[in-house]
């Protein structure tokens, strides 16, 4: 696997973003996945424990932000945070124009870096 990444006409990854630290591993990961899957389409919609299982053999478990109030929230992230656990919130949505839960925009895959 190469390090080019699709990009728009103006010249932004079309998918992941590249950090602020001109990092590349986001687009990368997200390129290996589709590669797996044999394309980007079908990689779309899904749940982020799925690559990350998949790619590094870490644990994975998924829970439902609408079943936990705020506190049982921040202990849940905070324990698999303790315990180096990689975090992702994926948001559902109509589009991803629309704001949904935390303020973010919808149907995208978010990475809590640290809590």
């Amino acid at each position: 696997m190469d390090e080019q990444v699709p990009v728009s006409s103006q010249n932004k990854t079309i998918f992941s973003s590249i950090g602020s630290d001109n990092s590349i591993w986001g687009p990368l990961l997200e390129k290996a996945w589709a590669k797996v899957n044999g394309n980007f389409e079908r990689t779309e919609g899904g749940f982020g424990l799925e690559p990350i299982g998949f790619l590094t053999n870490f644990p994975a478990r998924r829970f439902r932000f609408e079943s936990l109030n705020g506190d049982s929230f921040y202990r849940l992230v905070e324990d698999n945070d303790s315990n180096k656990f990689m975090i992702t919130l994926g948001i559902s949505g109509r589009s991803d124009q629309d704001r949904c839960n935390l303020n973010l925009p919808c149907k995208h895959l978010y990475s809590l870096l640290d809590v």
